[in-house]
């Protein structure tokens, strides 16, 4: 399974749920024996080898309770290497075939509200992250989690996709409740 680990390496949104979310599937993923999971940071945008380890180490600390998981974060896939035969990006675009191959793309989608509601989108005339998130889906080969029926129902109405390759996996709540 080849994971997209972009959201750990923002650091300006490092205790967002979003991010919490993303680390807590990688982590999941990593103790299931019969699966490999590959972690991946887009290395498409021009990041420098040194850039790339700076990411790598605020990665890897933020996941450092599953060593199956951190260990791998050495792996920066480049054009090419692609291990997997599943793609799950937790968050944001999916990234282009050149970068996910031919292979079964999962994205998670956490709301439409900035689609569906332009004028909560608090920076007029940006493009919200989720519509190029949901521009990002090919609806006939792509397969999208949401996080609730809402989610579902906002998504089936902006995106062409059969409902068929849509699936509700809610998120649990913390321990701690």
């Amino acid at each position: 399974v080849g994971y997209d680990v972009n959201r750990l390496a923002d650091l300006g949104a490092r205790f967002s749920g979003i991010t919490r979310y993303t680390r807590e599937v990688g982590v999941e993923l990593s103790r299931e024996r019969d699966l490999e999971i590959v972690p991946t940071i887009n290395c498409m945008n021009g990041r420098a080898e040194g850039e790339r380890r700076i990411v790598s180490d605020a990665v890897r600390a933020d996941v450092g309770a599953a060593p199956r998981f951190g260990g791998k974060l050495e792996q920066f896939l480049l054009p090419g290497e692609r291990p997997w035969q599943v793609f799950h990006t937790p968050f944001g675009p999916m990234p282009g075939v050149q970068v996910t191959g031919r292979c079964a793309r999962i994205t998670t989608v956490h709301d439409c509200l900035h689609v569906k509601f332009p004028e909560l989108f608090p920076k007029p005339g940006e493009t919200p992250a989720i519509q190029r998130t949901l521009d990002a889906i090919d609806p006939a080969t792509d397969y999208v989690i949401c996080v609730s029926e809402a989610t579902r129902r906002d998504l089936l109405e902006l995106v062409p996709i059969d409902p068929e390759r849509v699936a509700v996996i809610m998120e649990a709540a913390d321990e701690l409740y």
